[in-house]
């Protein structure tokens, strides 16, 4: 009987133990996330486009770098947050409400955010700002650079060109003056060695690195630093102006080309191009075509090809002022539009593809005309107006775009011993994307 009664008692004991351990489960402490952390956070679409925000968890900043325009301000006074991941929840506020993504806030400033983490203890604040620009991107800001006197005096062919981080401006056959682009601090007389006397300075043109200009004899000459020339053997012959030069295009895999007017052995004028080697005459230069005072631009369309555009002097009366293209050099068309969509008759006219539309000037330099496509001209409204000191001036000028950012204007002064220099920009050209 005693032998029964201890296993009585050890059984009893056991169970005892058993039902102690299982009540003893809900006593044990759980642990709960001290991550207090935003993961991810995206605006809704500002003018349909996205902006990437970076998240700084040492600092506790969530922003943008790419800046959103100007105009956007009556966008993000009431705009969504339509991504925002955390652990915990968050709020906002001096009250701190707890901050839902259904409703719009005001970015214009910036807003503090608070992670609260799950284990109830730890928090983290969040600044949120977006960044936006503070100028007007479509405005056109011009400065004086200054005038600079050129005691030997100033052709009325004067050619200026951006390469280097300079702009090269070409008074004469035998004189040129370099402006500096990060001083504007005026370099020269710089002596030009090479050239001929009947060279057309207007001509020079910038091929593959190096520099090309044509004579009124029908030579060519060629410099790879600006300032030494030599006489081209495998170009020179009866070359009427050089008209722009192509990119290499490695998306189609073609060279780049030097375009020309070139005669024929019959003395017909005819367009043509060279990758340097030779020339490659094209189609006959029509009567309609620009006479004189070629200027001529590049633009990359959205197929990847370079299309020339080009403007000059053109025949009296005809009330327009007509820009010509050719994506090869030796075949071109003219960009005739309706006389409402067309650009006026303009004496000296300059183009210039800059900031994704193409630009015309001349005299009487009162305004800028712009088209995005070359057929449909509008002068330029308020926000890209021309300085009154370009009424008084002649057209003996020429025109540069330096790194697709400045537009360079370097005029003759009315007593020829001396240049005027001026520099524009639009203020979208300069704001960096990262």
């Amino acid at each position: 009987m005693r032998t029964k009664f201890w296993l009585f008692l050890l059984c009893l004991l056991s169970l005892s133990v058993g039902i102690s351990s299982c009540l003893g489960t809900d006593d044990e402490e759980r642990e709960y996330s001290s991550d207090a952390t935003i993961r991810a956070f995206a605006l809704d679409t500002i003018y349909g486009q996205r902006y990437k925000f970076t998240i700084d968890n040492l600092r506790g900043e969530i922003y943008n770098e790419d800046s959103i325009p100007m105009s956007a301000d009556t966008i993000i006074d009431r705009i969504r947050i339509d991504t925002l991941t955390c652990s915990g929840y968050i709020t906002s506020g001096a009250t701190d409400t707890v901050f839902s993504v259904e409703d719009s806030v005001d970015l214009r400033q910036p807003i503090q955010l608070k992670v609260h983490a799950v284990d109830g203890l730890t928090t983290r604040t969040y600044e949120v700002r977006v960044n936006r620009h503070q100028v007007d991107p479509d405005s056109m800001v011009w400065r004086h650079v200054g005038g600079h006197e050129v005691p030997g005096g100033v052709s009325d062919n004067l050619k200026a060109v951006a390469r280097d981080g300079r702009v090269l401006t070409y008074v004469s056959a035998t004189e040129c003056y370099a402006i500096v682009a990060s001083t504007l601090a005026v370099e020269g007389p710089l002596a030009v060695s090479g050239l001929p006397s009947d060279v057309s300075l207007t001509s020079i043109t910038d091929f593959g690195g190096t520099l090309y200009v044509a004579t009124a004899s029908g030579e060519v000459y060629s410099s790879a630093d600006g300032m030494a020339w030599t006489r081209s053997e495998a170009l020179s012959g009866r070359v009427e102006t050089l008209l722009g030069s192509y990119p290499a295009n490695t998306l189609y895999g073609s060279a780049g080309t030097l375009a020309a007017i070139v005669a024929d052995a019959d003395g017909t004028r005819r367009f043509a191009s060279t990758d340097g080697s030779a020339w490659q005459l094209g189609e006959a230069v029509p009567g309609t075509f620009p006479s004189g005072r070629i200027s001529s631009t590049i633009e990359e369309t959205a197929n990847g090809l370079y299309r020339m555009v080009a403007v000059g002097r053109t025949a009296a009366g005809s009330g327009r002022t007509v820009p010509w293209f050719s994506f090869d050099g030796r075949e071109w068309a003219d960009m005739t539009s309706d006389a409402d969509a067309a650009c006026p008759s303009l004496g000296a006219p300059s183009i210039a593809y800059y900031g994704g539309s193409y630009y015309i000037l001349g005299t009487p330099f009162s305004r800028l005309y712009c088209s995005l496509t070359g057929l449909y001209w509008q002068p330029t409204t308020e926000k890209a107006l021309l300085p009154r000191d370009f009424l008084w001036k002649n057209e003996f000028y020429s025109m540069a775009v330096q790194d697709g950012k400045y537009l360079w204007l370097v005029w003759k002064d009315t007593d020829g011993q001396g240049v005027d220099i001026w520099r524009g920009h639009l203020n979208k050209q300069l704001f960096e994307r990262q």
